[in-house]
């Protein structure tokens, strides 16, 4: 690590925005099939001072 870094810090990735989608079929028999989508934009988080 070059010198004017004193620490590098990756956080566990939980900062996360999610946009999901279902549907369920309405039907009369025993099972309810759903059908889902979804879309997710992770966002790292990374922390670097540079002064010691």
């Amino acid at each position: 690590m070059p010198p004017q870094f004193s620490m590098l810090e990756f956080t566990d990735g939980i900062n996360m925005v999610t946009f999901n989608l279902q549907y369920r079929f309405l039907n009369e028999s025993r099972f309810t099939p759903y059908v889902g989508a979804g879309w997710a934009l992770p966002r790292p988080m990374l922390r670097s001072p540079t002064f010691r």
